[in-house]
């Protein structure tokens, strides 16, 4: 699926940012307020039997709902939310009220309303993209971005982080871009003959990555 791609990336920001959160364990309270909001949005409620997957010291959690359905939180060191990442099938009803109390449990001073409104807002702002649509919101200091219609349109994407983390990101897709660049030969160097009998013949559609 393609939030696998966000969770490569992601762990190596925090690797790279050095992270460490010890042996405090934020889930309780975090847990605790998510199920505060999703009582509001009558959202599905979380349990620690639900965190199949942690690190903390990159500060990574995930949560599985069903076996379609799993929410990722991202915390730094100083156990602040700066991420949240969930995945679902396409259609799922339950979709905007677990992003939703997940979005106003990690940030100060949101209510349940404003966090919706912001993900109806993002959800008016899709556009068609080469591997399905996406869409782009600026929240408080956050940044939403959702994603829909890939792998054969079967899994929806929502994912919010703070602006801090996504410039991060963007810095990390850059230097990735730069780095596959230079290993690039310019078009006009000059290119050793190949004998026409030698050529290599193709073997179906070449895809881009």
């Amino acid at each position: 699926m393609k939030a696998k791609m966000f969770f490569a990336v992601l762990n190596a920001l925090f690797m790279l940012m050095n992270t460490a959160l010890g042996a405090v364990s934020p889930m309780d309270a975090w847990i605790t307020r998510y199920n505060g909001f999703a009582d509001e949005v009558n959202a599905p409620k979380l349990d620690e039997n639900m965190l199949f997957a942690q690190e903390e010291e990159l500060g990574l959690y995930e949560f599985e709902f069903s076996k379609d359905c799993y929410l990722a939180l991202y915390m730094d060191e100083s156990i602040r939310p700066q991420g949240i990442l969930l995945e679902t099938y396409a259609g799922d009803e339950s979709a905007k009220g677990i992003f939703v109390s997940a979005l106003a449990s990690s940030m100060e001073n949101v209510a349940c309303e404003s966090a919706a409104k912001a993900f109806d807002e993002t959800f008016g702002t899709f556009q068609k993209d080469v591997d399905g649509e996406y869409a782009y919101y600026a929240f408080e200091n956050w940044v939403l971005i959702f994603s829909r219609g890939y792998d054969d349109g079967r899994y929806e994407m929502f994912s919010a982080f703070t602006e801090e983390l996504y410039e991060v990101m963007l810095g990390e897709e850059e230097m990735s871009e730069a780095d596959g660049a230079e290993g690039m030969p310019d078009e006009e160097d000059e290119q050793p003959a190949v004998p026409e009998s030698k050529q290599p013949e193709p073997e179906g559609k070449i895809h881009k990555l």
